[in-house]
This record gives structure tokens, C-alpha cells and sequence, in this order.
């Protein structure tokens, strides 16, 4: 399974979530490394629907933070596909 993000793809299958607004994609073995941080881990089948109830401060990197794939506070229209 992958997951495409506004043409953007990634290789996750699971995601982190605070519950609020930060939304980390997770590729292999971060999934072990957040669970200090208490994040929510989800699989990307569940991303749309984070991202619609999301306050508006949110965002999508991923777990290494060098890649983001939807920017803090975007207002455009945002295209989820999990395959």
C-alpha cells in the first residue's frame, strides 16, 4: 500500500495524528519511535478523514520532517489517495 498526497507518493501505511493538527506520515520503523511522542498511529486508509476534521492549523510531513507533502494552514483543496 501506498499513499498519493496532491501527486505527491509515499511509501507509508501508517500515519501519526496529535488529535489536533500534526499529521506525520510513517515509513518504515517510525512507528516504534513515535510512540513516546503519544501520537494516535492510523493506517492511510483513515487520512482523509483526519484531514477533514483537522483544525485549520494542520499540516502533512513526514516522521523525518524533510519532506512535506501539505504545508501548515493550507486552504486549497487537498487530494488523498490510499492504494
Amino acid at each position: 500500500m501506498s499513499i498519493t498526497i496532491n501527486g505527491q507518493t509515499s511509501p507509508a501505511t501508517e500515519f501519526a495524528w496529535d488529535g489536533c493538527h500534526k499529521i506525520y506520515l510513517l515509513d518504515n520503523g517510525d512507528a516504534d519511535k513515535n510512540g513516546e511522542a503519544g501520537y494516535k498511529v492510523l493506517p492511510v486508509s483513515e487520512l482523509q478523514r483526519v484531514w477533514d476534521q483537522s483544525c485549520p492549523l494542520r499540516f502533512i510531513n513526514n516522521w523525518a520532517l524533510d519532506k512535506n507533502y501539505v504545508p501548515q494552514c493550507y486552504e486549497k483543496p487537498v487530494t488523498i489517495e490510499a492504494r
